[in-house]
C-alpha cells in the first residue's frame, strides 16, 4: 500500500510555471520539479476541491496545465457532517 500524499495548490502552480527568475521561488520549483518526476508515482495523490477550484483559475493556458497535472489525484471532498463526539469535527475529508 502507498502513503498518501496531499498536494495543495502552490506545488501545482510550481510545476505548472514557467522558471522563476527569484532565486528562492526558482529554487523551490526545481526541488518540486525533480520531486514530481522521480518520487510521485511512489505515491497516491490526493487535492482537495478547492485546490481543484484553485488551479481552474486564472490564464486558461495555465489553467489547463494545472488541471492536467492533476488529473491523476484523487479529489477528497469536504465533510459538513459533525461527529457528534463533544462537540468536536471529525475528519474534514472523504476520499470520492
Amino acid at each position: 500500500m502507498k502513503l498518501s500524499v496531499y498536494l495543495e495548490t502552490t506545488v501545482i502552480s510550481y510545476l505548472a510555471a514557467g522558471m522563476s527568475e527569484n532565486p528562492t521561488t526558482a529554487l523551490r520549483q526545481a526541488v518540486t520539479r525533480r520531486w514530481w518526476e522521480q518520487e510521485r508515482h511512489r505515491y497516491d495523490l490526493f487535492v482537495s476541491e478547492a485546490v481543484e477550484n484553485e488551479c481552474r483559475r486564472g490564464d486558461p493556458l495555465q489553467a489547463r496545465k494545472r488541471l492536467t497535472l492533476i488529473e491523476g489525484a484523487t479529489i477528497a471532498h469536504a465533510e459538513q457532517e459533525h461527529n457528534g463526539t463533544s462537540g468536536k469535527v471529525g475528519s474534514p475529508w472523504r476520499v470520492a
